[in-house]
């Protein structure tokens, strides 16, 4: 038997599903994930060069801190209080996290871009929800 909130649960994943996510950590080095909530644009670099991926960040927010270093993305469903690791999705808020064991919220993601290139050289650049 189901409890209510693992129907909510359930029902929440297949909708992010449906809309299409980025997962970061899968993505190749050097790509660009340009996150846009209602107040501040985010620029994400993946880094790969160190074997684990980071996250290099670029942004007007003023909550950022001096080593823009990321080494976690995550976003958080505020209705449901949950977090879905590595994953950006519509209408969750962003998580960044940094070596210092800080962490960032953001307003609710609204659009997200994502630009580099394959490894024949061949550049892309999509747009999710906008």
């Amino acid at each position: 038997m189901t409890t209510t909130r693992e129907r909510e649960l359930a029902a929440f994943k297949e909708e992010q599903a449906a809309l299409g996510g980025v997962e970061p950590s899968k993505l190749p080095h050097g790509t660009e994930i340009w996150i846009d909530t209602d107040n501040y644009m985010y620029k994400l670099t993946v880094d790969l060069s160190m074997g684990m991926p980071k996250f290099i960040i670029d942004t007007g927010s003023p909550l950022c801190p001096m080593d823009r270093t990321c080494i976690s993305v995550s976003s958080h469903c505020q209705r449901l209080r949950y977090d879905m690791t590595d994953w950006i999705g519509k209408g969750m808020r962003l998580i960044l996290g940094f070596t210092n064991a800080s962490n960032i919220f953001t307003n609710e993601i609204v659009g997200v871009a994502i630009k580099g290139q394959t490894d024949d050289g061949t550049e892309y650049d999509y747009e999710l929800w906008r």
